[in-house]
């Protein structure tokens, strides 16, 4: 509760203050003068306070330099080019947390408010809890004369210096095969950063060294910026005096970036969020979320499951023409396009939001198109991809600059006489029958395409629930190969990239690298439930629940190399050399962009099995 004792309300001592230098910085939108006015009514607005606590004001003092206002012992504001000068203590007095309510301990606390304007920019210092209160009234309708400054010029201002630390974050889909964000410190972390793994991260705080310069006297060392708040954060002042001075110098420096920006980037390899929409066009690609790889506390309900699982088996292609934040998609299932929904990518307040609908001039929608239609407004389930460089992702909107470079571990086999567009034997239901039926007479699926090609050696499947790969092969030269298996989800000649064809493969593949382990994938080989897991030694299947495959393993624990293979026949060698040629010459089209897209993310799942000194193949067909 808040309480006002019969005491006056005292001006505030500047004399006495020594406050640490972490501040958010706002832009005034409109008249400075009115916007500042804004901002202290929103800071006095008294906020909720502990359960038992009394808060009250012990302290205020505004000043501003129109009215000739003076700090004592400081001088006029005018002198020291300040504009308008806000102050506030305020004392709390409650109960500890870890006493009980008889007690007659008692906690006392003052909490220090500083606003000081500069032009059109202003500095914040305040509690946690008054910036939280803040940050949330800066985004609410209607929104304040107030705006937070955008991250390119918070990186440009700060950011020239060597980086010692930086925190990012994912902004891949959150997934439990990957960190959703990570810290990295060290003499230069800009210079040492990795423009593939750390190119799908965005960062959100970072701490530099300051470079030297004549002009700048206080601002000197170290100096942290939050870009995601719009704070910036230094080290306690030693007065009232150095802290005022120390604003100015901060606020000099925005002033004059945001006067003219050149565009620096302290981190180019790095992803950026945006905030607005401009600049984001041409959509190319989108891949739907991967429900299974989210962590289980979003996951969601079952209605968002069910429409989780029918976006990953419906076909879904942007097509050809897409300008700014429109686009169209053919959908459908199994193949068959069911009809064309319009999508948009709209603001929604701090946030963004797609919407989808049915596209008004094409034909009448079939029943699976209004699933898929259903489906893709339960929830934010899409990933969006746009030529600009743009990712749409679970509300947020990100910028990537990368050089695209050609992912060298493709091989290119002959999948003739099976079918690509099937994984596993036909009719077969149950694990057993799987592996019972797997190249017997008639199968003409990928497994059985598998066995064909390890004719040599020994050969096991593991497909199951919770299976560590599809299938182990060593050779006679002790090389483990750990295969991952997917159809591709079209079989004509003409085919083009489909990234998604490819997600839920690599995911899988990064998942069990723990298994290249061999003590480990030895453990779980030999634990198996499967009543006869289907094995075979030079193409030959035997009976023996995998005796041979596991003592030829044993033997070769500590020689012999390891390589994953990711087996998914989408991708033609002809249309993968036809594009790269493209990409050469400087075209652009959505293939070239969805093959510079899925190279990237088969980079990303080789950094991976470098990791445990293993390297990835990827087979397409050819």
């Amino acid at each position: 509760m808040t309480s006002k004792p019969d005491d006056a309300l005292g001006e505030v001592q500047w004399g006495d203050l020594k406050p640490f230098m972490s501040v958010i910085v706002l832009q005034c939108a409109g008249n400075p003068t009115h916007a500042f006015g804004a901002l202290v009514r929103l800071l006095k607005k008294p906020g909720r306070a502990r359960q038992g606590a009394n808060v009250w004001t012990v302290a205020e003092s505004e000043l501003t330099a129109a009215s000739n206002g003076v700090i004592p012992g400081l001088g006029d504001l005018e002198s020291l080019q300040v504009d308008q000068l806000f102050g506030c203590v305020k004392r709390q007095q409650g109960r500890p947390g870890w006493a009980l309510a008889t007690s007659d301990y008692v906690n006392v606390s003052h909490e220090l408010t500083v606003a000081l304007r500069r032009e059109e920019l202003i500095a914040v210092r305040a509690e946690r809890n008054v910036l939280d209160r803040l940050q949330r009234q800066l985004d609410t309708v209607p929104r304040p004369p107030l705006r937070r400054l955008g991250s390119s010029i918070l990186e440009e201002a700060f950011m020239q210096g060597a980086a010692k630390n930086i925190w990012m974050r994912s902004i891949q889909r959150r997934s439990a095969l990957r960190p959703a964000s990570k810290a990295v410190g060290g003499d230069d972390v800009g210079v040492a950063l990795d423009p593939v793994e750390d190119g799908f991260f965005a960062w959100d705080a970072a701490r530099c060294a300051m470079p030297d310069d004549p002009e700048i006297v206080y601002l000197k060392g170290k100096i942290g910026v939050t870009i995601s708040n719009s704070q910036i954060w230094f080290k306690d002042s030693p007065d009232f005096q150095t802290y005022v001075l120390t604003m100015g110098e901060i606020l000099d420096i925005i002033a004059e970036v945001n006067k003219k920006p050149t565009g620096f980037s302290a981190f180019p390899v790095t992803a950026r969020e945006v905030f607005d929409l401009t600049g984001v066009s041409e959509a190319y690609e989108v891949i739907p979320v991967d429900l299974e790889a989210l962590p289980e506390s979003l996951r969601g309900g079952e209605e968002l499951e069910n429409a989780a699982t029918l976006l990953q088996d419906s076909f879904l292609n942007v097509q050809e023409g897409a300008k700014g934040t429109k686009f169209k998609l053919d959908v459908g299932t199994n193949g068959v396009v069911g009809g064309q929904l319009a999508a948009s990518l709209n603001r929604l307040d701090d946030r963004f939001e797609l919407d989808v609908g049915f596209d008004r001039s094409a034909r009448e929608p079939l029943p699976s198109a209004r699933e898929i239609c259903t489906a893709l407004n339960n929830g934010q389930l899409l990933e969006v991809y746009f030529a600009s460089g743009h990712k749409y992702s679970s509300g947020r909107l990100w910028k990537q600059d990368f050089t695209p470079t050609p992912f060298p571990g493709w091989a290119w086999e002959d999948f003739t006489g099976f079918d690509i567009t099937k994984e596993k034997p036909e009719r077969s239901q149950s694990t057993g029958t799987i592996h019972d039926g797997i190249a017997k007479p008639g199968d003409d699926s990928l497994f059985a395409w598998v066995v064909d090609y390890c004719n040599e050696g020994w050969l096991i499947c593991d497909d199951s629930s919770g299976e560590a790969a599809d299938f182990f092969h060593i050779d006679h030269e002790n090389l483990l190969r750990v295969f991952h298996v997917k159809a591709s989800t079209n079989k004509s000649d003409h085919r083009g990239v489909k990234v998604t064809d490819y997600d839920v493969v690599l995911g899988q593949a990064q998942k069990n690298m723990l298994y290249l382990d061999k003590e480990r994938l030895a453990h779980r080989l030999a634990s198996t439930k499967l009543a006869e897991p289907a094995c075979w030694l030079d193409g030959e299947r035997i009976k023996d629940r995998r005796r041979s495959f596991l003592d030829k393993l044993k033997a070769t624990r500590s020689k012999g190399v390891t390589e994953v293979v990711v087996v998914q026949p989408n991708m033609r060698r002809e249309l993968y050399f036809k594009l790269s040629q493209d990409i050469d010459n400087g075209l652009v089209s959505q293939d070239t962009l969805r093959l510079q897209l899925l190279e990237m993310q088969l980079k990303m799942a080789r950094i991976a099995a470098v990791k445990y000194v293993t390297d990835l193949t990827v087979i397409g067909s050819g």
